[in-house]
């Protein structure tokens, strides 16, 4: 799986954790649950991915992202996604009766 895709996962379900139960704290066992199949160095690249970006904000320890913590850009950025997403589809749905 490529990093980027990697990183957009993890951070769609940080947010839906976060909007079903508040939770904004994840530990490295979350998305080693999340992702069984891909190794400790390349998760860890992912979230970092998130957190030069500012959608998280990654703690390091012994080489791994011990602690992610979901910021309010993560949150936001998600669902501006989610809003573009589900406008652009309407859109085409629209024009699809025109043609």
């Amino acid at each position: 799986m490529k990093l980027q895709k990697l990183s957009r996962i993890a951070l769609k379900k940080m947010v839906k954790e976060y909007i079903k139960t508040g939770k904004d704290c994840f530990d490295f066992d979350y998305f080693k649950n999340l992702f069984p199949t891909q190794s400790e160095d390349y998760i860890t690249k992912a979230l970092i991915l998130l957190d030069d970006d500012g959608f998280v904000s990654v703690s390091p320890y012994d080489g791994i992202a011990y602690m992610t913590i979901l910021q309010t850009d993560g949150i936001v950025k998600l669902q501006e996604d989610t809003f573009f997403k589900k406008s652009l589809n309407f859109c085409r749905s629209v024009f699809s009766l025109f043609k």
